[in-house]
């Protein structure tokens, strides 16, 4: 009996130490009463690695008289964008900054967030976490330009809707551009300043200007949380480059050997594309996140239906992740052959072996495993 006591304390004790270690975000944002969230995110240590497409992922936080709680289960690093929805005229709904909640969520960190909504803006107080602290700084700055942004949003869409001159809404949205222009001048002034905190790293991918100033960052914020966007970017930086000369060199050309490669199909099977057999085959390089390798199914499919005895398409899905393909391959009812590219390196990517800079890309090879068109 003892024994079962000891254990059943134990327990306790131990699920409250689990419970202790999550990172959390506790927020109290007067004016949203009973609404919902959307949270968009990314983990860092998964998002940003060799041969994915940077895809957020979402979730939901219920919001009870303006209170709510989000907890990270995983535990790790994370970034996330809390948003809150903004009617249209139209009946719809849109997401602007001036109504987002920009929070870097580390593990172990207790995030508290105090603030008020308007129509078009939330205005909030971070506590609990050196980067979100920075960022709510640098927001401060520009809530007054992302309100007029949110402001001209609703007024283009209104134009819109009311089918007003096409010249007018043009008017509209070169202020749009000015105001987004002016907001990545700001956040270039706070990285100026600011070259030793951990949120530098983000703003200047977020900027396109990362892999140009990386050097500049401290060894405190090189080897911090954003490590995984640093190296990212450094890498594909080399990547396109070496791809660059690839396709100078000609390494993939008419005439030429199709290099031989092996990798699971959607049932799990290994595909060798030098065992195959077919008279002709069409390596379609494409991803699901890629709207003109989608919107050119219904046309492969009336190729496939009439051409279908004497080719096999193979579908070669890159930088994607691996439940989007599944799903998009299922949704589009694609049924020739598929494939998944989840390469760990260079030396591994076959989109890199046929050197693969635009999507949907399209190689037809015969029966000998020549390149026959590109």
């Amino acid at each position: 009996m003892n024994a079962i006591k000891t254990l059943f304390i134990l327990l306790i004790f131990w699920s409250n130490y689990i419970l202790g270690q999550k990172s959390m975000i506790k927020g109290n944002i007067k004016g949203l009463n009973n609404d919902s969230l959307i949270v968009k995110y990314l983990k860092p240590n998964e998002s940003f690695k060799y041969g994915k497409m940077i895809r957020s992922k979402t979730d939901t936080i219920y919001v009870k008289n303006g209170k709510f709680t989000y907890t990270n289960i995983d535990n790790e690093p994370i970034i996330l964008e809390i948003q809150s929805k903004l009617k249209k005229l139209d009946g719809g709904s849109t997401t602007r900054e001036s109504l987002e909640l920009f929070l870097y969520l580390q593990p172990n960190e207790k995030i508290k967030i105090k603030g008020h909504k308007e129509k078009t803006f939330i205005d909030y107080t971070v506590e609990g976490s050196e980067i979100s602290e920075d960022f709510n700084r640098l927001r401060k700055s520009k809530l007054p330009l992302l309100i007029e942004s949110t402001e001209l949003y609703l007024i283009r869409d209104t134009m819109r809707f009311k089918k007003v001159d096409k010249l007018e809404i043009e008017k509209v949205s070169k202020k749009i551009k000015e105001n987004w222009d002016l907001s990545l001048k700001m956040n270039s002034e706070f990285i100026d300043s600011n070259w030793d905190s951990h949120l530098t790293p983000y703003l200047l991918w977020y900027n396109g200007q990362l892999y140009k100033e990386h050097k500049k960052l401290s060894n405190r914020v090189r080897n911090g949380v954003n490590k995984p966007i640093i190296d990212f970017e450094i890498e594909r930086k080399k990547l396109n480059a070496e791809l660059k000369k690839r396709i100078k060199e000609g390494v993939i050309k008419v005439g030429v050997k199709a290099p031989n490669f092996t990798l699971k199909d959607i049932e799990n099977n290994d595909f060798t594309l030098h065992s195959a057999t077919y008279e002709y085959m069409i390596l379609d390089f494409w991803g699901s996140w890629c709207v003109p390798c989608v919107q050119g199914f219904p046309k492969m499919k009336e190729y496939y239906k009439k051409y279908g005895t004497r080719l096999e398409f193979i579908g070669i899905a890159c930088k994607d992740r691996e439940d989007k393909w599944r799903q998009s391959v299922k949704k589009h009812d694609v049924n020739w052959t598929q494939l998944f590219n989840n390469p760990k390196d260079k030396n591994s990517d076959i989109s890199f072996l046929y050197s693969i800079n635009m999507y949907p890309t399209k190689i037809i090879i015969n029966k000998e495993k020549n390149c026959r068109c590109l």
